[in-house]
């Protein structure tokens, strides 16, 4: 007789770094890479981990569970790197636990991230110096696809985002990273994705179900249209 496996679910919050607590959210930041070491994670200063964070664009899922003195469990996390003063960003440092890869969570911190840029400013749409990209290890093939599945494309060597950074395409070609930019035509089905989730935000993977509550900090931190749209 065939033994049918119950499904298991566990609930998981979306939310924000508290940027009234930079320090505290730092460590908590740093303990989850230390946790979850990977050689496709740019090495940065803890001033440039620190800048998202007190931007509020230090992005996170949580489970309920504490695991040390500073915060809660984080089973993935992502940050948004301003560049040129609210025009030029990086989506970075997108990290999935082990525990909790295969649901596709960096696409739903990516989206979140995206989403929370437009409305923070929605005039940024018609600045055509606003950017949004994201750099990857040529053979990370689970983030590259990824982020083309968010609406992502590769920066050809002649893209205007070779200008705003400090590397060359030819460093990058070196170093066997992509670049990616996001078009602004696909900022609409970014959006649409993220309404569709939000309709029934549970994420599936073999017998685990991942049901995502959105934080209360991203009431508390992000523009009110985002909040209403997201939390039904």
């Amino acid at each position: 007789m065939t033994m049918l496996t119950e499904r298991q679910t566990e609930r998981i919050w979306l939310t924000i770094a508290d940027p009234d607590q930079p320090d505290a959210e730092l460590r908590r930041f740093k303990g989850f890479i230390d946790r979850n070491p990977s050689d496709n994670l740019a090495a940065r200063d803890d001033d440039v981990f620190q800048g998202p964070i007190e931007d509020a664009l230090s992005f996170r899922l949580q489970t309920a569970s504490t695991i040390d003195e500073v915060g809660l469990n984080i089973c993935a996390q992502g940050n948004v790197y301003d560049w040129r003063s609210g025009r030029v960003f990086e989506v970075g440092t997108l990290s999935v636990a082990h525990s909790h890869q295969g649901f596709g969570l960096q696409k739903l911190l990516m989206r979140t991230a995206i989403i929370r840029l437009i409305e923070q400013n929605i005039n940024v749409l018609s600045d055509p110096q606003f950017l949004i990209f994201a750099a990857v290890a040529d053979d990370n093939l689970a983030s590259w696809r990824s982020i083309e599945a968010v609406g992502f494309v590769r920066a050809s060597a002649d893209h205007r985002v070779w200008s705003e950074i400090p590397k060359t395409f030819e460093t990058f070609e070196a170093l066997k990273k992509r670049m990616y930019v996001l078009p602004s035509t696909h900022i609409e089905a970014v959006r649409q994705a993220m309404s569709a989730f939000a309709a029934q935000p549970q994420l599936i993977s073999g017998e685990r179900t991942l049901q995502v509550i959105f934080g209360k900090a991203l009431e508390r931190y992000a523009a009110p249209t985002f909040y209403e749209t997201f939390t039904r």
